[in-house]
């Protein structure tokens, strides 16, 4: 699978990784999979690096819809979670994701860099480099 993720429940974070090819398919799969931790419910802030996608070409407007309808789905509440993802290629994708979620309260801002993303979110911006580089 192209998306990596790491929990911490003391930080309330979960860190997400990108990297290659993210199909719909992984992606789905993925959201299913990290909604059903047990750390879920709790989690305020997570952090997703997608600087290293190279194609996410299989991911389109029905595909974005079907997202954020697992999203709202989840259990706990979206108004109490903040997202930050750091793009490149997938920025225009990920923007439109951001849109779409907004009506559920979950807050997501796509940042063109992990810096100012760490920021947004209050996390150390070398403690997420360090988690990050582990997903690699």
């Amino acid at each position: 699978m192209s998306i990596k993720y790491y929990t911490d429940r003391k930080a309330n974070l979960g860190c997400v990784l990108w990297e290659g090819t993210v199909t719909a398919e992984e992606w789905l799969a993925h959201m299913r999979t990290m909604t059903a931790e047990p750390d879920w419910p709790v989690m305020t802030r997570v952090l997703c690096d997608l600087r290293s996608v190279a194609d996410v070409s299989s991911i389109g407007d029905a595909e974005i819809t079907q997202a954020v309808a697992l999203y709202s789905l989840a259990p706990g509440n979206l108004a109490s979670k903040r997202a930050a993802v750091a793009a490149s290629e997938a920025f225009r994708k990920a923007s439109a994701f951001q849109t779409a979620i907004a009506r559920f309260g979950l807050s997501v801002i796509v940042f063109n860099t992990l810096d100012t993303a760490c920021i947004y979110l209050g996390v150390d911006a070398a403690f997420a480099n360090e988690v990050l580089a582990g997903l690699h």
